[in-house]
């Protein structure tokens, strides 16, 4: 690199610290703040790659055995993949969105509309370190390093990401890695998978992401970002960007309920937020001391006779309450009566048996033993099956069909969206009026309310 060349760079470097700066000197910003738009293009978007793949897909071996058991064993992603074949195959290029795109290919629900049809894209991916193998795919998509804010400013938040044992499966380290969550958010696979590690991550706007690319006409985007997606939503302009058709992960929860009910916990979007300069959200208000006073009466509920114990006394007792649980007092007592007709039995031989003591005695022993045997084999397979439903995220152990929320449903009828498909917790959404429902909604799908 020359003389000119380097003082070049630094110019340029300098101008995009001095933006900065001013960025964060005016607080939060419009999504379609000129000088933001220009910052996401500079820092914050990179180019597809150049040359052909480089897919696990296309690889042979153990490891690439592994990596792809996805596309035969996760019925989440197949059943996707079948939906956008259904929906696409016969439709010209297009454009897409995937936000938790992970590593560019596992799990990707844009790779087929990528690498078979043609089309290009947006994958947004927060991790820093799933994200560092997108452009080793070498994908035709352009990509970004950050998150989707809940909000339409820009904010620096708190991510959380998981790593399972170095030691485990490729495919099972990747599911891990694939539950990393926003701090705050509810994820659904309770962020109890693999070793926690937190770092702050910048975030944007939907909005903003596309406005710096040029785009307000998308045929698909994929919505996976672990419970974030409902301040996504509600902040997200349906009136200015075309979305064909939608897939977006979403468990029944209260947020949508909250939305129309009007309850006085108002989804996150909605309530008050503080800020720091760039946007950044710092913490909550207390609305008018509303939290405050809510709280202050559940207090109040309280017992008198309770309000009166010392906190010793208190800690004490709930220590207490919770061993003597109901399934705990059940076998104490069924232990106890089982106790009681052996020390019968016992009794009854004694009397009508001379020297059958010791026998007896003995069958007592062994049964004693064999029902606590049988009784603490019990609760360690309780245990056991505890732990297995803790680790176990991905693996459907209910009926699929069920869970939808009703209340989302009707949130995306009344932007203008036809329910196509529902599966475990993955909802698939068409644009009324557009083309694709035309062909691939139900027959009454102009009969259901907008």
């Amino acid at each position: 690199m020359t003389n000119q060349e380097k003082e070049m760079k630094n110019q340029e470097q300098g101008t995009m610290d001095e933006l900065e700066t001013f960025f964060r000197a005016m607080g939060p910003l419009q999504p379609d703040d000129p000088a933001l738009l220009q910052l996401i293009r500079e820092k914050y978007l990179f180019p597809p790659s150049p040359g052909p793949m480089d897919l696990m897909l296309d690889r042979t071996g153990p490891e690439a055995d592994s990596y792809n058991l996805y596309r035969t064993r996760f019925p989440s992603w197949t059943r996707i993949n079948g939906i956008l074949k259904r929906l696409f195959s016969s439709e010209g290029r297009g454009v897409f969105v995937e936000a938790g795109a992970l590593d560019g290919e596992f799990i990707s629900n844009t790779l087929y509309l990528e690498r078979d049809l043609g089309w290009t894209g947006l994958l947004v991916e927060a991790d820093p370190v799933l994200y560092a193998a997108i452009p080793g795919k070498k994908r035709r998509a352009w990509s970004s390093p950050t998150c989707l804010s809940s909000t339409p400013y820009p904010q620096t938040l708190t991510f959380h990401g998981h790593y399972a044992p170095p030691d485990a499966p490729l495919h099972h380290r990747l599911m891990v890695r694939s539950t990393g969550s926003l701090s705050g958010i509810e994820a659904p696979s309770g962020g109890i998978m693999g070793k926690r590690v937190t770092q702050e991550v910048q975030c944007f706007s939907l909005l903003s992401l596309l406005l710096a690319l040029n785009l307000t006409s998308v045929q698909y985007i994929s919505l996976d970002v672990e419970g974030a997606e409902t301040d996504i939503l509600l902040s997200f302009p349906f009136d200015r960007v075309s979305v064909g058709a939608w897939t977006i992960e979403h468990r029944d929860g209260p947020a949508f309920r909250r939305f129309y009910e009007g309850d006085l916990a108002k989804p996150d979007s909605l309530q008050q937020d503080k800020f720091s300069e760039f946007g950044e959200k710092v913490g909550r208000e207390e609305n008018s001391g509303a939290q405050k006073n809510a709280k202050k009466k559940v207090s109040q509920r309280i017992s008198p006779k309770m309000t009166q114990k010392s906190e010793d006394e208190i800690g004490i007792n709930d220590q207490n309450s919770r061993k003597e649980t109901k399934g705990s007092v059940k076998n104490k007592a069924k232990q106890k009566k089982t106790q009681r007709i052996l020390d019968m039995r016992l009794e009854n031989n004694r009397e009508t048996r001379q020297g059958g003591t010791a026998d007896t005695e003995k069958m007592r022993t062994g049964n004693s033993k064999e029902i606590q045997g049988g009784y603490e084999t019990k609760i360690a397979s309780r245990n056991t099956a505890r732990q297995l439903k803790k680790r176990i995220v991905y693996v459907t152990q209910h009926d699929p069909s069920a869970g939808r929320d009703k209340y989302f449903e009707r949130f995306m009828n009344e932007k203008g969206y036809v329910l196509y498909d529902y599966w475990d917790g993955d909802y698939t959404f068409i644009k009324r009026d557009s083309s694709l429902c035309h062909i691939h909604c139900p027959h009454d799908y102009h009969k259901l309310p907008p």
